[in-house]
């Protein structure tokens, strides 16, 4: 029971590239970097270089259709 609770979690916060999460929601990796430009769409965040989403975002924003906003490593706004 309490296994299940913890792999549930870590499935929740699973960090994609922007390879995965364009085909998780089904669009492309163009509109996920346009939108990631013009901070619209899903969460995303950005270490550097590479850019990474949270499956639990994802989700959460094809729940709701939010706009979010871009943030890098120190979890501020981009």
């Amino acid at each position: 029971m309490g296994q299940s609770s913890q792999t549930d979690t870590a499935t929740a916060s699973t960090w994609l590239t922007r390879e995965e999460a364009a085909a998780y929601i089904r669009s492309t990796v163009g509109t996920l970097a346009t939108w990631a430009s013009r901070h619209m769409g899903p969460r995303c965040y950005n270490n550097g270089r590479l850019v990474r989403y949270r499956r639990a975002d994802l989700d959460a924003w094809l729940m709701n259709g939010t706009e979010t906003t871009t943030e890098n490593e120190e979890g501020t706004e981009a």
